[in-house]
């Protein structure tokens, strides 16, 4: 079971979180996200952060902005 701040439970798996991620990159024309901070994260970026259970709290806000997801129970803090 993964343990990334961004749980996998949201689409099953993290690869499932990418392959969503790439359908919508090609869908939108998007190459970055806007987060809290107001930086840019590149979604290449934020693929590579959840394949590796590495996603931090601000790549998570991005995914859930950009999906419109609604985090609930499927948000997993690792500590």
């Amino acid at each position: 079971m993964p343990t990334g701040l961004l749980a996998a439970y949201v689409f099953d798996t993290p690869q499932r979180v990418v392959d969503r991620l790439a359908i919508e990159m090609q869908r939108t024309k998007l190459t970055d996200v806007d987060i809290a901070n107001k930086t840019k994260i590149p979604l290449e970026k934020v693929q590579r952060l959840i394949t590796t259970g590495r996603a931090d709290i601000h790549d998570a806000i991005a995914i859930f902005d950009l999906f419109q997801i609604r985090p609930s129970t499927f948000f997993q803090v690792q500590l």
